[in-house]
This record gives structure tokens, sequence and C-alpha cells, in this order.
């Protein structure tokens, strides 16, 4: 559902020139040329992920492109009237993001430049994430590292899946037919997240549930786009696991979905799809940032390759966004 302002402002948006619907062929045909050819060894492989534009900006989403660089414009996927704009894809820094700003229709509610470098400041002053998943680190595991048998980097992984009858566990491709099933494990995985989190996870119980059904259905809508498997453990799906492949290399996480009553079950499915991936020649797979600190020390036990800190701006009135631009 969209507000009756973010429908005004797109019916706006999408006469400006350089902008495509993202959610068309033709669209994110364009975002999947700019993000396969420019990606950078090394850098945020989820700067570079069509699937995670596609389904983060599920609400709507646009791109807009001017020359030789690119930036992908959304409605929050939680939030009514919130609009979220990431940085350029581009051969090198450009000022797209803020012509953008300077051109764009006037947007009563908040805007907010998403996935900004730490380190950068040619936004403006940078704020900590409240509600999406960098609010801590990008972690990008290496798959050879997270499935070592041996040594003491990953004992403690090691000794919670082994807790788990290794033999009953397995994956299997997604048919559909596991929808049902997948649906009630998020029911327990939002209950026992919430129950644990003490309040630090920012969004609802509702906003757990209902992109868990979104993303099974992109799954099987979009099988071109989105890779898929289901976790059996005794014979009963408790677990979905959903991943980009975007280079020969190098693959994007994009939903880990785990039954968070059984003990160890995590640590299983994350190591088994680091195993499954480097069987396709899968060097790293980037598993995104986390929400909260516990999602984030988990990642981190698998002895991360690389990790980028990221932050988001917010612009929170439309008066102030030419004096930004």
């Amino acid at each position: 559902m969209v507000t009756k302002q973010e429908a005004n402002w797109k019916t706006n948006f999408e006469k400006g020139e350089g902008v495509t619907p993202l959610h068309t062929d033709a669209g994110f045909e364009i975002l999947k040329d700019f993000c396969v050819r420019l990606f950078k060894e090394g850098s945020d492989s989820i700067h570079y992920s069509p699937a995670y534009y596609y389904f983060t900006t599920r609400r709507g989403g646009w791109i807009y492109r001017k020359d030789n660089s690119l930036c992908v414009v959304g409605l929050h996927p939680n939030r009514p009237d919130h609009l979220l704009i990431y940085p350029e894809i581009a051969e090198t820094e450009t000022d797209l993001v803020h012509d953008l700003l300077f051109h764009m229709p006037s947007f009563d509610g908040e805007v907010q430049i998403a996935r900004v470098s730490a380190r950068s400041t040619r936004f403006g002053t940078t704020t900590e994430e409240r509600y999406l998943d960098w609010r801590y680190p990008v972690r990008v595991l290496s798959t050879e590292k997270a499935t070592e048998q041996n040594g003491p980097d990953l004992h403690h992984v090691r000794k919670e899946y082994r807790k788990l009858d290794q033999q009953a566990f397995e994956f299997r491709p997604f048919t559909g037919k596991e929808t049902h099933r997948l649906n009630q494990v998020g029911h327990i995985y939002a209950r026992v997240f919430l129950g644990g989190c003490k309040g630090e996870f920012g969004l609802d119980y509702n906003q757990i549930v209902v992109p868990n059904l979104q993303m099974l259905q992109y799954c099987l809508e979009r099988p071109d786009i989105f890779n898929s498997v289901v976790s059996f453990y005794k014979g009963q799906p408790e677990g979905f696991f959903v991943w980009e492949k975007l280079t020969d290399t190098t693959a994007n996480a994009l939903w880990f979905l785990y039954n968070r009553e059984i003990r160890g079950l995590s640590y299983m499915q994350l190591a088994s799809a680091c195993e499954m991936l480097k069987q396709q020649g899968i060097k790293t797979c980037n598993f995104g940032g986390s929400e909260t600190k516990g999602m984030d020390f988990f990642k981190t036990r698998f002895r991360p390759l690389h990790s980028h800190q990221l932050k988001s701006v917010v612009i929170p009135a439309r008066a102030s966004l030419k004096a930004v631009a």
C-alpha cells in the first residue's frame, strides 16, 4: 500500500527525464547492467545488487540515470511517507544524488540518503540507521573460511551446529509447497526474536512476517532474480535461504529465515549455505549488515573476510533539499 502523497509524488516523478520504474523489464535490465559492469572486487557488493534493490523497493522503486551514472530511489519498505535514495552506481564519484535532490518533485515526508559509507561526508552529517539492515556493519564471508572443519577460529560455530542431528539436515529446492510451513516459521522467528531483543529492533511483528511472505512469493515469481533453498530438518521445512549470484565468485545473501526454537539451526544453515556456494565456485558471500547487536555477533563468529560500516543521511524537510544540493 502507498499513501496518497506517495502516489501523487510517484506520478510526477515518473514524468521526469532519466526516470525509469525499477520493477519493469527495462528498468531492471538497466540496473542489472550497471551493477554487474561496475562492481569492484572488495567493495560492498550489496551496493551493486539488483535483487537487493528489487526487494527493498517493493512498495515502489525507480532508477534515475544521467550520462554514465545511476542511482536507485525507493519508498521505504516499512515506513510511510519516507523516501530512500541510494548513492550512485558509477565508475567514479558524481553529483548525481545532489542533482536528483534538486530536480525531483516536492516530497513532504522524510528523505533519507541510504547506505552511505561511514567515511563519506559529501552528503552531509551521517547518522546511525534505526530501521534497516546497516545499523551494524556489512559482513562479507569467505565460503572457504566459513566451512572450516578444523582449527580454533570456528570452534564455537562447529560446537553449535553439532548439537543438531547433522544427518537430519538437508537443503531442497523451494517449490512453493513449503510456503505454509515457512510462513509458520516466520511467525516463530518473529515471536522469539522480538521477545529477546529488548526493544533494540526498530520494527514490529508484522514488519517481520509480512516481508517473509513477500520474499517467498518473489522467489516463486522471479527465480531468475532470487535463488532459494529450503532447510529441511527431520523431514520438515525449518528454514529458508535466498541469495543472488552477482559474479562467478561473488554472492549476496538476501534472506535468512530459520526456526529460532531449534538450537544450532542458524549455524548449520549458514555453514551449509557457504558450503553449497563454495561448490558452485563462489568465494565470498555478502551477508549484509544487521539491525541488532546479536545478529551482528552471529555473523562475526564466522570470521568475516571484509566489513563495511555504513550510515544514513536524513533530510527531514523538503525545503532544505535545494540547500543540500
